[in-house]
């Protein structure tokens, strides 16, 4: 994942996020259902080469202070509501946990190997 915070404006007539996703048709209804009926302004604060590719909160959200964030492929125009930021971020491993938890496997595996 890469922090990203640019604006993303997909219902705001006029922007180029505008043209891109209706072209496609894409269906923000189930966010406005989470968000209320705001404008759908978004700010996105991550991309990644997974699936979703990018990761968006609103600034219309009702809880400010830990908004939900919603993964939107840009290649199937698709969206998950992933949860509350806070907690999507709590489940990134660090750096020290990844490395503790890759040790651990290979581990495992030679001892296997060694049986």
């Amino acid at each position: 994942m890469f922090y990203w915070g640019i604006l993303f404006t997909p219902l705001k007539k006029g922007t180029d996020d505008y043209d891109e996703w209706f072209e496609n048709n894409v269906d923000f209804s189930e966010i406005k259902k989470v968000v209320g009926d705001g404008d759908l302004v978004f700010i996105q604060v991550m991309y990644s080469y997974g699936f979703p590719d990018s990761y968006y909160v609103c600034l219309s959200d009702p809880d400010q202070d830990n908004p939900k964030i919603f993964g939107i492929d840009s290649e199937e125009t698709f969206y998950t509501n992933e949860g509350k930021l806070e907690d999507f971020l709590n489940s990134f491993m660090t750096k020290d946990e990844f490395l503790l938890s890759v040790k651990l496997f290979l581990k495992k595996i030679i001892e296997k190997l060694e049986d």
